[in-house]
């Protein structure tokens, strides 16, 4: 019978007592534990290495306020100018992920150009990616849309797909605007079907690159 680990160890160290003796003590109990109060408990065998947990990476951070305009409305946002050509309302009819999106429709003959922007508070000198997903409805229109620092556009892409703008940039200040600029023309064909000269905007992000 294997005896208790507990027993390996002396209550008063003796001069004969050396870690040879605890070690193969402990070998025959088929346990390794630091203190005797562990012992029992201990699931460990002699020479086993522990298991490290594995650490969970943590999920980066939008800082970006209604990013998807969950919120019903565009609080967080702002549009300059405010509906300049463009009449914005957010939607349930369409969206990329989740439940709604921005929806900005305009009905004169030649499109207009607008800009929705919020500011967001960063880290001097972190690096950061700032993405958006866009869709534009007409098929004869040439539309754009760009995001922060004149970054180019993209434009003239085929209609009813949803498409993502992306950066990753180093941020220079401790705040900056997030400006999403977009425009759209209404090519040679004018539509008449409602709502079908619109951009639909979802899912507006900047997180810290880890």
């Amino acid at each position: 019978m294997a005896p208790a680990a507990a027993s390996c160890f002396p209550q008063y160290f003796a001069y004969t007592d050396n870690a040879t003796t605890i070690y193969n003590c402990l070998k025959t109990a088929g346990v390794l534990c630091s203190f005797a109060s562990e012992c029992a408990t201990s699931t460990y065998s002699v020479d086993q290495v522990p298991t490290v947990p594995a650490t969970a990476t943590p999920t980066p951070t939008n800082i970006v306020a209604n990013a998807g305009f969950e919120a019903g409305d565009l609080s967080g946002w702002t549009l300059d100018p405010p509906n300049y050509g463009f009449v914005s309302t957010v939607v349930t009819t369409k969206s990329h992920s989740g439940s709604r999106a921005l929806q900005n429709y305009y009905s004169n003959d030649n499109g207009f150009n607008s800009q929705l922007w919020q500011t967001v508070f960063l880290e001097p000198g972190a690096q950061y990616t700032a993405s958006f997903w866009w869709l534009h409805e007409n098929p004869n229109a040439w539309c754009g849309a760009t995001i922060l620092l004149n970054i180019p556009s993209v434009r003239n892409q085929s209609p009813g797909v949803w498409r993502e703008v992306k950066l990753t940039f180093t941020a220079p200040a401790s705040y900056s605007k997030l400006i999403i600029n977009y425009y759209c023309n209404v090519g040679q064909v004018r539509y008449v079907e409602a709502y079908r000269n619109d951009i639909y905007f979802d899912d507006i992000t900047v997180v810290k690159v880890q």
